[in-house]
């Protein structure tokens, strides 16, 4: 087993084996091809492998394009792998070739940047004005909205707002669409906009409790894990000929009894026995506890459990002390540290004590479904 520090690119070949699969099944997909759908999906996989073999793009960042701002709407497919392409961009829709043909002086191949420039025109912002009166207009990315808010903004004699929108969003008029779409005269359903008082969302907001799983991935990040390092760390100063527990360094058994009380302590469910046969942890610790208590009374099958895991852990993660292994800990307790979503539900029902009790707030439910237990991330070691 090799127990020096190992450096290695975080991002080298990140979901390669994963995106190679999808493309796999969507080029041995059945049946016809609906409206293009297969083709589209097989495009956008290999735009995923291709940034991943050109490095082009840094997944798990929020920003994973160079000179890409995390505002822009990115085409996401499955396991959240952007393609490159923007959901604002594209090919012209056909509203967008019905308005260019309407307005004088939109020029062919550059229909989009002149149509975001023309809604900044004295006739263009009056347009957007009236499809906010008349709510006459259709959103489906944010972008869409972008041009609306600097209309309202003016109207709102907010003239410095609008202008710093503007100057956000104009070195990209070319590739997106700020503008909305009509509405074609169809009204939102009841199903998708409900009136709730001040109150009643204040209610809700201030009784938000606590979600449970979130506390459990905070602790096992925070204080487990930063325990199991320690385990295999302990357990690695024991190896001689790629075996463990053939040498114990002065000392060695005091810390492992110290390591064993701090887990017992701030895992108690864990003390004792090993959990579960998955959580390699709490059998880790089971193994810590007796090799420090009676070395001697280890089993072979004991000793090459430990071997397993500790093992399997550098293997995946290199030395548990390496720089490398330190920056992903790092990574995963920046994930967890952002307060829970409860705390934000107070902080804001505190500001609408402010509000009148009976003021009605429109509550758009456009994607508000949990996800599904098996897309619900999980720990593991």
């Amino acid at each position: 087993m090799l127990r020096d520090d190992r450096e290695s690119n975080a991002n080298a070949g990140i979901g390669a084996g994963y995106a190679a699969f999808q493309l796999s099944r969507a080029l041995a997909a059945p049946g016809l091809d609906n409206n293009g759908q297969t083709s589209k999906r097989i495009e956008r996989w290999r735009n995923v492998i291709e940034n991943i073999l050109q490095g082009s793009a840094s997944y798990g960042s929020r920003t994973p394009f160079a000179d890409v701002p995390e505002w822009i709407t990115l085409e996401v497919v499955t396991g959240g792998f952007a393609t490159g392409q923007f959901m604002a961009g594209g090919a012209l829709t056909e509203y967008e070739r019905q308005l260019a043909a309407s307005i004088p002086g939109i020029r062919p191949g550059f229909e989009r940047l002149d149509l975001n420039t023309w809604h900044l025109t004295e006739e263009g912002i009056e347009v957007l004005q009236a499809k906010l009166a008349s709510g006459d207009y259709r959103i489906e990315v944010p972008e869409e909205a972008a041009l609306l808010t600097v209309a309202w903004l003016l109207g709102q004699q907010r003239t410095e707002n609008a202008w710093d929108l503007v100057e956000a969003i104009a070195p990209f008029f070319q590739q997106l669409r700020f503008f909305p779409m009509a509405s074609d005269g169809l009204p939102l359903s009841t199903a998708q906009v409900q009136v709730f008082t001040v109150g009643d969302v204040r209610a809700v907001l201030s009784n938000r409790p606590a979600q449970a799983r979130v506390a459990v991935q905070k602790h096992v990040v925070e204080t487990r894990l930063p325990l199991y390092d320690s385990a295999v760390s302990l357990f690695l100063l024991t190896y001689q000929d790629d075996w463990p527990c053939r040498r114990y360094p002065e000392g060695w058994f005091e810390q492992a009894n110290t390591l064993k009380q701090q887990f017992d302590a701030s895992c108690p469910s864990a003390s004792g026995e090993a959990e579960s046969s998955r959580d390699r942890a709490g059998e880790l610790f089971a193994l810590l506890g007796n090799c420090a208590s009676d070395a001697a009374s280890l089993t072979g099958r004991q000793v090459g459990r430990i071997r397993r895991i500790v093992d399997d852990f550098v293997r995946k993660h290199g030395h548990p002390e390496s720089e490398s292994h330190q920056k992903h800990r790092d990574s995963q307790r920046s994930h967890v540290s952002a307060p829970g979503h409860h705390l934000l539900a107070k902080a804001v029902a505190a500001r609408l004590s402010m509000i009148p009790v009976r003021t009605e707030f429109p509550t758009f439910h456009l994607c508000c479904n949990p996800l599904p237990a098996k897309k619900r991330a999980h720990i593991r070691y």
